[in-house]
C-alpha cells in the first residue's frame, strides 16, 4: 500500500505537466520516496524488495519461496524522460521488463549501491544515488 501510494503521487504531480526540469525532478522526488517506502517496508516486514527499472519504467518486486514476483503494475517513465542506471559503479543495461530486480531493498535496512541518472532531450538533469546504507539522495 506504501508503494501505490508514493507512485499516485508521482503521477498525480506530473499530470499537470510543465518544464522538463520541473517534470524530471517531480520524477526523481516520487522514485525516492518509492525507495524509502519499500525500504521501511522491508525492515518492517522482514522481507527482501528491488525494484525492476527498464527503459519503459519500474516496478516494486518482493522476494518470494518461487522466486522475485512483480507486487506492483508497472510504473511508466514520463515520455520525454529516459533514465541510466549504475549498480556498484557499473552501467547495467536496461532493456526489459521481466527478471529480477536490479535494486535491492533488504529487510536489514541495506540497499544497493546505486546511481539513477535522469535525462531528456540531450541534457541530464539530475540523478538519484544511494551508498548501500544512508538515504537516497538527489544530487544536481
Amino acid at each position: 500500500m506504501l508503494v501505490l501510494v508514493g507512485v499516485l503521487l508521482g503521477m498525480v504531480s506530473l499530470a499537470g505537466g510543465g518544464s522538463p526540469a520541473r517534470e524530471v525532478k517531480q520524477e526523481a522526488e516520487a522514485m525516492m520516496q518509492v525507495i524509502h517506502q519499500l525500504r521501511q517496508r522491508a525492515v518492517f516486514e522482514g522481507q527482501e524488495y528491488g525494484l525492476r527499472l527498464s527503459t519503459d519504467g519500474y516496478r516494486a518486486m518482493r522476494l518470494e519461496v518461487r522466486g522475485w514476483e512483480p507486487v506492483t503494475a508497472l510504473s511508466r517513465w514520463p515520455l520525454n524522460v529516459r533514465v541510466r542506471f549504475q549498480h556498484d559503479g557499473y552501467a547495467v543495461e536496461l532493456d526489459a521488463e521481466e527478471g529480477p530486480p536490479q535494486l535491492l531493498l533488504l529487510s536489514n535496512d541495506e540497499t544497493s549501491a546505486f546511481t539513477l541518472t535522469f535525462e531528456s532531450g540531450n541534457r541530464t538533469w539530475l540523478s538519484l544515488s544511494g551508498d548501500g546504507i544512508g538515504e537516497v539522495a538527489i544530487d544536481d
